[in-house]
């Protein structure tokens, strides 16, 4: 067996376990999943936000990365592109995540500028997880919570490295011009190296302007938490869920089990605490929420993904 079949069978392994832990701790049944559903029309809005409204600012996120490093192509182009990542990723469950593949499928598309399209989606994610920690920073100051205290170090100490490290990268050329190796050490660099390499040869301007998007895009996951919370009948301001949403999100990043299930549920349950909502309805609302947010564009990616090979066909 393969290290990577052993690590996929950790992450399974890892998963069951989560997930069996916490649906018997907070007594889950199918009974409580349904007296959950309180108020139907709520959940309207967090479809219509998955199916149109997020994919389309995502894809203007890209397109506008894109240009910054000097790649054109159609908006529809990346919007599929994004659809059909999501739809392999949750099939093919993978701890490199949706970005991975996205960095395949464009390359495929762009064999002059390979190293920039693939460079586009790190300065991509890049930021977007600046973005991402520095929202969940900055919430940490909004509510007296215990919990947001440890939020406020972590992600404040993650804002250093990362910095840190591409300063570092910056200051030291020398670092990323190893050429062989395999290590994830090595892979790291690879990373800085295609990074700095699309920072050097971007338009500042676009790039700047990619980042409103990148927050755009961040802040309809927010709304989507507002929206099913309203479906399950509780009323959260946003702005609760602006705070707590993003250090979830990190959380959930960490790759120990399959497209983070168990770590989600188990982050929703801990951060909400302080909120008086029960932990099986935060159980369902992160279930719900990554059906609705994974779920949606992933159902469309296999569609257009038949539609693609039967032209071919």
């Amino acid at each position: 067996m393969t290290k990577k079949r052993v690590l996929k069978l950790l992450q399974l392994t890892v998963t069951i376990l989560l997930l069996s832990y916490l649906l018997s701790r907070w007594g889950y049944s199918l009974q409580m999943l349904t007296a959950d559903f309180q108020e139907p029309m709520w959940l309207i809005p967090a479809v219509l936000l998955a199916l149109f409204i997020t994919p389309l600012l995502a894809g203007c996120r890209w397109q506008l990365v894109l240009k910054a490093v000097g790649i054109n192509m159609p908006l529809w182009e990346l919007i599929k592109i994004n659809f059909l990542s999501i739809f392999w990723g949750v099939i093919l469950p993978s701890s490199d995540g949706y970005a991975f593949i996205r960095m395949g499928l464009v390359a495929a598309k762009q064999k002059v500028d390979k190293e920039k399209a693939v460079g586009s989606v790190i300065l991509e994610k890049y930021f977007g997880i600046l973005i991402l920690l520095m929202t969940a920073f900055i919430g940490s100051f909004c509510f007296v919570y215990p919990q947001l205290m440890k939020v406020r170090y972590i992600t404040g100490s993650l804002l250093l490295i990362m910095l840190g490290g591409i300063i570092l990268a910056a200051i030291i050329p020398a670092t990323l011009k190893t050429t062989a190796g395999s290590g994830i050490f090595y892979k790291i660099l690879q990373l800085f190296k295609k990074l700095l390499y699309s920072w050097k040869h971007a338009d500042k301007g676009k790039l700047t302007l990619s980042l409103l998007f990148i927050l755009m895009v961040q802040m309809m996951s927010y709304l989507t938490a507002y929206f099913l919370f309203r479906f399950l009948g509780y009323e959260i301001s946003f702005i609760q869920h602006l705070c707590l949403i993003p250090a979830i999100q990190i959380i959930s990043l960490i790759p120990v089990t399959i497209s983070g299930f168990g770590i989600r549920e188990g982050a929703y349950v801990y951060f909400y605490a302080e909120s008086g909502i029960p932990a099986a309805s935060l159980i369902t609302l992160s279930v719900l929420s990554f059906l609705i947010q994974a779920g949606i564009p992933a159902l469309t990616g296999g569609i257009l993904s038949l539609i693609t090979n039967a032209q071919k066909d």
